[in-house]
């Protein structure tokens, strides 16, 4: 937001237009809109290293030919953006590599919150759930809005059954994202294991209200199973 304002001002002012375009592109660029970027640098009449090492940096982070970065990043080994990009586009393929490029990246930039978030994101699959709670909780600290690093923190915490924890950042996906019906599946099994039975009824009941029949017909099946159990506790608890 500030970059964005200092952008503004400086167009106000009709100052140099070059060192102008150049932020906006850095701004663009961190904000994820790599084409627009891409076309503040090419309005750029007089190109110098720092404009051509943004343009490198973006193509890094839209490329998808895997074989052309670690060519690349043969002779650049500390770089980077080709290091979050590998991170990336090995993250189903090949887990392994994936984490290893992820911690590379994550060590090469350690304030890049989407560096950090991709080495969290690795050490979940991976299952090294203490790692990454380590990992999301500075994510949060830095960009507490940040739902991805939320959700992966809630899904580690619950991995270790820290679940009053757990209970507090799926609560936080279900006020900000209501839609999302994962966060009420999850929330009702933490309100369950915790015996709190009445929550965990409400929150299994909007899971089934949310939920895609077919998509999460095995999770639902399991839901309605456990729902006449859960009543029963629930009335013998009222009892």
């Amino acid at each position: 937001m500030r970059a964005n304002n200092t952008v503004k001002r400086l167009e106000e002012l009709k100052a140099d237009a070059d060192a102008t375009r150049l932020l906006k592109a850095r701004t663009l660029a961190y904000e994820r809109h790599g084409d627009e970027a891409l076309k503040q640098l090419d309005a750029i009449a007089q190109p110098t290293a720092e404009v051509n090492a943004l343009r490198a940096k973006i193509a890094a982070t839209q490329s998808t030919n895997v074989e052309d970065l670690e060519k690349r990043l043969a002779s650049d080994p500390a770089n980077a953006a080709i290091l979050g990009r590998l991170c990336s586009l090995y993250r189903r393929s090949d887990p392994l590599k994936s984490r290893g490029y992820c911690r590379r990246a994550y060590d090469a930039e350690p304030s890049n919150i989407d560096h950090a978030a991709g080495f969290g994101a690795a050490l979940v699959q991976d299952k090294e759930f203490e790692g990454a709670v380590n990992i999301f909780r500075k994510i949060i600290a830095a960009a507490p809005d940040n739902a991805t690093a939320r959700a992966n923190l809630a899904t580690a915490l619950f991995q270790l059954k820290r679940y009053a924890e757990a209970k507090v950042e799926f609560r936080w996906l279900t006020d900000n994202q209501p839609r999302l019906a994962g966060a009420y599946l999850f929330l009702g099994i933490i309100h369950d294991q915790l015996g709190e039975h009445l929550d965990a009824a409400a929150n299994y009941q909007q899971y089934l209200r949310l939920a895609d029949p077919v998509e999460n017909k095995t999770d639902i099946d399991r839901v309605n199973l456990r729902m006449p159990e859960l009543q029963k506790l629930i009335k013998k608890g009222g009892k």
